[in-house]
């Protein structure tokens, strides 16, 4: 069963947190000694989507009701996302639309953790 002990993350979801961290300060250093060359660096965050892994979670029961309503609570955007909101960041980052975009950390998870 799964229970959100935080508003940072699942029950039993601590690990992953290093990780992101360690992302976030990669793609500052990156933009950071890189810019000079217009090379630009950034992260797209993934929240919930309703696509992939997730669904073979619910499958195998990893991701019950209770889990989802439990998420659900912590999201002002009361729905998953789609995997096309990801596609949708990206693009956006890799094009001339965001020239002048770097170091910078897109969340693409209906407002968790606001």
């Amino acid at each position: 069963m799964w229970v959100i002990e935080s508003d940072w993350w699942p029950h039993l979801d601590g690990l992953s947190v290093a990780p992101k961290a360690c992302n976030e300060s990669l793609v500052k250093g990156i933009a950071k000694e890189e810019g000079v060359h217009e090379i630009r660096a950034n992260s797209v965050l993934v929240g919930v989507i309703d696509a992939g892994q997730f669904k073979v979670g619910q499958a195998e029961g990893y991701f019950d009701e209770n889990w989802e309503r439990e998420v659900k609570k912590l999201l002002p955007i009361k729905r998953w996302g789609k995997a096309e909101d990801i596609g949708k960041a990206a693009v956006f980052l890799a094009s001339d639309d965001a020239n002048y975009v770097t170091g910078q950390t897109i969340s693409v998870a209906g407002g968790f953790g606001v």
